[in-house]
């Protein structure tokens, strides 16, 4: 048995004492998991109500959310083969730029008439104004309501939008375009919450565009017609009048003439030309002239202004009348005063039309007078070049001035019939590659899921306010005496 011996300790030696010196605070203890769960226990009936309290904040806000369903088409949108193989190369053309059509996909004149085609401007998920506020939104509005007007949204953003705005605005959020990388394919979506509104509106889209787009692009072809038209007319008019001037040359046609006698005689034949052309299209505005004297209705080509004034006065006053007849009935005092003002401005009408008619007429006389003294010209020169025998070099620049007119016109005539042809093809085609049935289940996250969510936020919100009052609490509680120390915080030797 071995005995162990310690030896004294001097009397009066302090035992060394290395605790922290008094009036510092300890140092943080590391939040672990057991302390979280005492913090849980301690603390949970406080986390309980909270979480209720939130989780029942909740409730109405994910109740209210409705389910949406999105249904998706995919179509191609490529050119009609006509037009790729109207240069008969067997190349084709380039086809339609898919870019800009999925803009015009997504123009306002789709949008109407999306709208007016499926209704919906007639539902609530689409039209606000039929949509009943809810308490929080009618609170919202009231409190909008009691702003000053510099402040409230619609002053700041200028005019409110109509409802038929706000209708498509809902229609192009619910409405989604993907093309599908450098490709005609376009995948078209709608979301609703009727799954079958969506996969009409899906469906519809690309029948609506295709109507919409080939009815303007006829209306375009047609507008470019009725202007070649007139060209053409001009032109064939330009035509005759030349072929004209090389027939009645080739009447006269003698010897040759003196140096410069071809120039004068080939001026003179165009200049009577150009005489004949003017009387014709004087004469035909004073057809139009009579006709609009005789009707008081048709506005004819050339019209001044002023009679075009007296005119639109007089539509106003007769459409004017016509309301109040019908409003008021025929003896109404302002329906008479009415009648007397249309019937004053139809008198000063007739007046410019008979004067505008009596001033083309002394036009015509004057016209006539210059052909007639053209005329005597011509045959003077005729009969000087008939006598020179001259006639040769005449007609031949009368002869190439008919051809390069001809040129035109069958230019002209070329291009009406390509518009011909343009207008008998659509401006573009849609291939539809998958139609869009209907959605079985709603897209997004469901209202079980949502309310799962909400629970576990607010559970989580309502563990991280405890710790929070728990840490304040903490703070708040007074701090004991170290071991060991006196009253005036020295620290006390250990005894032996």
């Amino acid at each position: 048995m071995t005995a162990r011996i310690t030896p004294p300790r001097p009397q009066g030696q302090a035992r060394l004492d290395l605790s922290a010196p008094p009036g510092l605070p300890p140092a943080p203890e590391p939040y672990d998991g057991h302390r979280l769960l005492g913090l849980v226990r301690a603390r949970l009936g406080f986390i309980l109500v909270m979480t209720a309290l939130l989780s029942g904040l909740a409730v109405p806000l994910v109740l209210s959310t409705e389910p949406r369903y999105r249904a998706s088409a995919r179509v191609l949108i490529h050119g009609p083969l006509a037009r790729e193989l109207s240069l008969g190369t067997g190349t084709g053309t380039p086809g339609p730029d898919v870019g800009l059509e999925v803009e015009r996909l997504r123009d306002r004149d789709t949008a109407v008439a999306m709208i007016g085609a499926l209704g919906l401007e007639t539902r609530e998920e689409f039209n606000p104004a039929l949509r009943v506020p809810s308490p929080p939104e009618a609170l919202l509005d009231g409190l909008v309501a009691r702003l000053p007007l510099r402040l409230r949204p619609a002053a700041r953003g200028g005019e409110a939008p109509s409802p038929l705005d706000r209708v498509i605005a809902n229609f192009d959020a619910a409405l989604g375009l993907d093309r599908q990388g450098s490709t005609g394919v376009v995948s078209i979506s709608f979301t609703s919450r009727d799954p079958g509104l969506a996969a009409a509106s899906a469906n519809a889209l690309g029948e609506v565009y295709q109507r919409l787009r080939n009815d303007r692009w006829r209306a375009r072809i047609d507008g470019a017609r009725d202007w070649l038209a007139t060209r053409i007319a001009a032109q064939r008019a330009r035509v005759d009048a030349a072929a004209a001037a090389l027939r009645d040359f080739e009447e006269g046609a003698g010897e040759a003439a003196p140096a410069g006698q071809e120039q004068e005689l080939q001026a003179l034949a165009l200049r009577l030309s150009a005489l004949r052309e003017a009387r014709a299209g004087l004469r035909t505005e004073r057809a139009a002239a009579a006709a609009a004297a005789t009707s008081g209705a048709v506005a004819p080509r050339g019209e001044p202004a002023e009679i075009t004034a007296l005119r639109g006065e007089l539509e106003a006053q007769q459409r004017r009348l016509d309301t109040l007849a019908r409003t008021y009935g025929e003896n109404y005092a302002e329906v008479t005063g009415t009648r007397a003002a249309a019937a004053a401005t139809r008198a000063a009408l007739r007046e410019a039309l008979d004067a505008r008619g009596e001033l083309l007429a002394r036009q015509d006389e004057a016209l006539a007078a210059q052909e007639a003294d053209t005329r005597t010209e011509l045959a003077a020169a005729r009969s000087r070049l008939a006598r020179a025998g001259a006639a040769s070099t005449v007609r031949d620049g009368l002869a190439a001035a008919v051809e390069a007119e001809s040129v035109t016109l069958r230019q002209l005539e070329a291009q009406r019939a390509t518009l011909d042809g343009e207008a008998a093809l659509p401006a573009v085609e849609v291939e539809v590659l998958q139609p869009a049935t209907v959605p079985l289940r709603p897209s997004g996250q469901s209202r079980k899921v949502l309310l799962a969510m909400a629970v576990l936020a607010a559970g989580v919100f309502s563990v991280t306010l405890a710790a929070l009052r728990e840490m304040h609490a903490a703070r708040r509680r007074p701090q004991p005496s170290p071991e060991g120390a006196h009253g005036n915080g020295q620290p006390v030797p250990a005894r032996s």
